[in-house]
């Protein structure tokens, strides 16, 4: 999964559950502007920030290994 998929699965949930981004910043202990950058679509969003805000969405991400091609 790509930085940019990851995005995408978290504004999905985010809009499903009707949260704005001052809320998930608030919840997850970061300031506003960490948040959009982490969700703006800009490959600099941290993972670290980006699996704290799905934790607080109920969201998990699993890394696997992948198929040998």
């Amino acid at each position: 999964m790509t930085i940019k998929e990851m995005q995408r699965a978290i504004i999905a949930r985010q809009e499903y559950l009707d949260l704005s981004r001052e809320h998930l910043a608030l919840l997850t202990s970061k300031n506003i502007k960490t948040v959009s950058t982490a969700l703006n679509g800009s490959e600099k969003a941290s993972i670290g920030t980006l699996m704290k805000i799905a934790d607080i969405l109920g969201l998990r991400f699993v890394i696997e290994v992948k198929q040998p091609v």
